[in-house]
């Protein structure tokens, strides 16, 4: 080819010199590669990252296993039963915090006690007023507080927004059980 020829399939056709096409195949060549390398360091990057912290998981102790589905509540072995345990629909209650319900858990500490451990809510009978002992103490009273408390609040919660909602229907969010057979089916 002599000096000048017709480049074609960039974006427009041009003449230009033998020399200008050298210079810009360089240029393009220098562009691609460096995009290339940028991107090979991406996911060179990237899949160190990922074994690192999958290595990082598997070597360590503080691997956390939650229960899902469906947990039994019932009273402590030293009570007799007078109602049938509570379904209690533990996946059902991500959305809170676990402190929320384990409100003396850390999260150093592994595994969660149940409510029934020494220091928490252990008592199988309501305590005697001069006892010294709070009445949340009793097993009963906590998950009686808690449970009926917390659900008792997004029920008033969802009246509320009904209500400026023009009487609507429409829940912020699903209300627990309130009634003693919701809980406990005979």
């Amino acid at each position: 080819m002599g000096p000048g020829f017709l480049l074609t399939g960039f974006l427009l056709s041009c003449r230009i010199s033998e020399s200008q096409v050298i210079i810009n195949r360089g240029k393009w060549m220098h562009k691609i590669l460096t995009v290339l390398l940028c991107m090979t360091i991406m996911v060179v990057g990237g899949i160190s990252l990922g074994m690192a912290g999958e290595e990082a998981a598997s070597d360590s102790e503080e691997t956390m296993c939650i229960p899902l589905g469906i947990l039994s509540l019932e009273p402590p072995d030293t009570v007799e039963a007078k109602r049938s345990p509570v379904d209690f629909p533990h996946t059902l209650h991500f959305n809170l915090a676990c402190m929320e319900c384990h409100h003396q858990w850390t999260a150093e500490e592994e595994p969660i006690q149940s409510c029934g451990t020494s220091g928490c809510h252990e008592l199988g009978a309501p305590p005697e007023p001069d006892s010294g002992d709070d009445a949340i103490m009793y097993y009963k009273n906590a998950f009686h507080g808690l449970c009926l408390g917390c659900h008792r609040e997004i029920k008033a919660l969802n009246k509320k927004v009904a209500t400026t909602l023009g009487g609507s229907e429409e829940q912020v969010q699903t209300t627990g059980p309130t009634g003693c057979i919701l809980c406990h089916p005979k």
